[in-house]
């Protein structure tokens, strides 16, 4: 039995086993499972190509890694190979003690590869076990010794199509292979909406978003702290202002909605906000579409259920929204757009958030459960239009409202046919009058110009 066959079944899995065994250290997440829910997701991001880039591009570069990675392997990754050979290898490495198979190993660790095809090969086996960062971590290396790598295929190409294309394939291949991952994975597509923050780094990173297959409600928020700490070890998975997370959930059993009462629940600018959306094109919140809608009757004696109908004849059946209804008439799902912006780093909000989407949707998916208090929020929904109407507030939404507030109170009107330049000394000149005034924005207003500021960060740099 080969050597490279011993270390390549070897690492595979002692590392999984490695990484089982801290996952499962790991303080988990609570999980109603009274809801029978399933929950699917479509992961947008940012990923480094390191895993993929192929040692015949730069073979000087490979073979200085190789080099510098010369005993410096752990102690335990030796040890456990022994074990493999012991178990798996040809009579005469039985026969061998401990030590004999010991320096063998060892030396097989530290041996100045000559060969190029040898070299490839002993690459090929740590990269399939020991992701890059780790290997950088174990080699202390230089990261600008990257920059000598300038693609991930052969192939020459001046804008990098292809070899993001390959590294979304090989990034499908890895997740579908992972013992835990694997059994949800779907599909891993392009998505031209996400764009780089650093140019510079175009040709060390792909974009992609990952879907996922329905997952069991009870089994979701384990499943999302181990893709995304694999994503970030094994992709270097990043996000910015460019990116979303959707969440797809279907209640089992349940075949009508009431849309009125989903919106009434869920809490949209609360979410909106917690994520920096509220102002996101692909995001719009639909009760806006509602509280600054003139044509809905509101002089008339309350009447509940006219005015469900008026409200729910006003909720967007556009895909752009922060919950997407177009599934449900053939799928029985509704897409929640809300996270996004630089979610990477936030997995217990977002599994918090994902509990209030099932939360809200079994709630509208039964008709008599809190109807008491959705009667109330209908009301004050009811009596905040009305006050609206009074006031003649007939901005078309809250984003108009904001830009109109800015406008009235400090002279400068924010506007998108600016340039970037003239944007930023608007923004700065508003800050500068609430600072002089004294005057604490709201939630609202400061997301707004946060999420307008990194807008224009993204769009600098294409």
């Amino acid at each position: 039995m080969k050597l490279y066959s011993i270390l390549n079944g070897f690492l595979k899995n002692s590392i999984n086993f490695l990484n089982e065994t801290s996952l499962n250290q790991k303080k988990m997440i609570s999980t109603n499972l009274q809801i029978n829910a399933r929950v699917g997701v479509e992961i947008e991001g940012i990923f480094t190509i390191l895993s993929f880039i192929s040692p015949n591009i730069a073979f000087d570069v490979f073979m200085s890694i190789l080099q510098n990675l010369q005993g410096k392997l752990p102690e335990k990754i030796i040890s456990e190979t022994i074990k493999i050979i012991k178990k798996q290898g040809d009579e005469a490495y039985k026969q061998q003690s401990y030590n004999q198979l010991y320096d063998m190993v060892d030396s097989f660790t530290r041996q100045n590869f000559t060969d190029k095809e040898q070299m490839y090969q002993f690459w090929e086996i740590l990269i399939d076990a020991i992701s890059i960062e780790e290997i950088w971590r174990i080699g202390e290396f230089d990261m600008n010794l990257l920059e000598q790598i300038p693609y991930v295929t052969d192939s020459n190409t001046e804008d990098n199509t292809k070899d993001q294309q390959y590294a979304r394939s090989e990034m499908y291949k890895k997740l579908k292979n992972h013992n835990v991952i694997g059994k949800y994975i779907r599909e891993v597509i392009s998505d031209e909406s996400i764009k780089l923050s650093n140019k510079n780094t175009q040709a060390k990173t792909f974009t992609a978003e990952i879907v996922t297959e329905p997952i069991p409600y009870s089994e979701i928020k384990q499943y999302l702290i181990t893709l995304f700490e694999y994503l970030k070890k094994e992709f270097g998975f990043e996000t910015n202002v460019t990116t979303g997370f959707h969440v797809n959930v279907s209640i089992d059993g349940k075949h009508d909605i009431d849309w009125v009462k989903l919106l009434m629940f869920l809490g949209e600018h609360h979410e909106l906000l917690k994520y920096q959306r509220l102002f996101n094109k692909f995001t719009v919140p639909h009760i806006d579409a509602v509280t600054y809608n003139k044509n809905i009757p509101v002089e008339q004696q309350f009447n509940i259920t006219e005015f469900i109908s008026h409200v729910d004849a006003n909720i967007s059946n556009t895909k752009y929204s922060s919950f997407n209804t177009l599934h449900w008439k053939k799928e029985k799902y509704v897409e929640f757009r809300i996270i996004g912006n630089d979610y990477s780093t936030r997995i217990n909000e977002i599994c918090k958030s994902i509990d209030r989407y099932v939360y809200v949707m079994n709630i509208a998916c039964s008709p008599t459960l809190f109807q008491k208090e959705y009667y109330k929020k209908l009301f004050k929904l009811y009596t905040n239009i009305e006050d609206n109407r009074k006031n003649n507030i007939q901005y078309k939404n809250l984003k108009a409202k904001i830009v109109n507030k800015f406008s009235w109170l400090t002279n400068i009107r924010l506007s998108p046919k600016d340039d970037d330049t003239t944007s930023i000394q608007k923004i700065n000149q508003i800050r500068s009058w609430y600072d002089r005034q004294n005057i604490k924005m709201s939630k609202e207003e400061e997301s707004f110009l946060r999420e307008f500021e990194q807008i224009i960060k993204i769009s600098k740099n294409h």
